[in-house]
């Protein structure tokens, strides 16, 4: 005897019922009444390396970071490119540092644009901006609010409130998770305060040069005095290289604190001229626990002299 076929209506039905589990299931795959959570994770865009460490540290594997300024490039002069367009136009959240930053100020009409229903936060907000007048050496003319807000412990457990309460109202299901995570980090950056306070308690006369000015917020912090070579992201004057050498000698300084991004071939003649030694910093690493320790074990020999 001959079986009997399933007819033609029921295949297609058990078909199309086959294709709509798939596609909800797939990673990456979106459908207008898919949240975030139902997909897996959160796909959000920072614009630099900390703020993607901090971002992890929270969202643990439940979120799916994208840096737009990639490690090794700089946030005052990088620029938007067309290859970010396919990551913004598939997020769910931009987490911008929110202070001033060029690149921000720059590209943050283009970001809108490119994703008009991705939500915004800005991870400055609680955070008393500095103006760089008050980091800078005598004689410069820079003006405006410091951009770099995270180089301050205190400054970054702020921050990551901010990415917290962002995460559990996107994603409130997981909830727990995500303060759970904020806690173990906060208390990691609790420990950080503590240790960089412990570091830099013993010395009197806490002056320290740099190239770049990348460190005013945890100089504010920490009662120390940064003294920048240059404030614009370019080639430095002759006049501020005179004062930074004339202060370099008045404090027998050591070390010249160079972000690996800027000029080396300036910081090399002024060592030079001082008997001073490079030391390389990076405001940007996405490890910010450990480059926060390094800075401070740096400044603890500088201040034994």
């Amino acid at each position: 005897m001959k079986q009997k076929r399933i007819t033609a209506p029921f295949s297609v039905g058990v078909a199309l019922l086959c294709v709509t589990l798939l596609l909800a299931l797939a990673p990456g795959c979106k459908s207008p009444s898919t949240t975030p959570a139902e997909m897996g994770k959160i796909r959000a865009i920072v614009t630099i390396p900390p703020l993607a460490g901090f971002l992890k540290q929270v969202g643990g594997d439940k979120v799916d970071v994208t840096t737009m300024v990639k490690p090794g490039s700089d946030p005052h002069t990088a620029s938007f490119e067309p290859s970010q367009l396919e990551s913004l136009s598939n997020a769910d959240v931009f987490f911008m540092v929110g202070s001033g930053l060029e690149f921000e100020l720059a590209n943050m009409s283009a970001i809108r644009d490119a994703s008009p229903k991705m939500e915004i936060i800005d991870c400055s907000q609680g955070i008393e901006l500095l103006d760089m007048d008050e980091d800078e050496a005598e004689g410069h003319n820079h003006h405006g609010q410091d951009p770099h807000i995270w180089t301050s412990p205190l400054n970054a457990k702020i921050m990551v409130e901010t990415l917290c309460s962002a995460l559990t109202e996107i994603d409130p299901d997981n909830s727990e998770y995500y303060t759970s995570n904020r806690d173990n980090y906060l208390a990691l950056l609790d420990l950080l305060d503590g240790y960089i306070r412990y570091k830099l308690t013993q010395p009197a006369d806490t002056v320290f040069l740099t190239y770049h000015p990348s460190y005013g917020y945890f100089s504010h912090e920490y009662g120390l005095t940064q003294i920048a070579v240059e404030f614009s992201g370019g080639d430095t004057t002759g006049r501020a290289l005179t004062e930074c050498i004339n202060t370099a000698k008045e404090h027998s300084l050591q070390y010249i604190f160079l972000d690996r991004r800027f000029a080396p071939e300036v910081c090399k003649s002024l060592a030079a001229d001082i008997g001073a030694s490079i030391i390389s910093v990076n405001p940007l690493d996405e490890d910010y626990i450990n480059s926060m320790k390094v800075l401070a074990d740096h400044l603890t020999d500088e201040f034994a002299t």
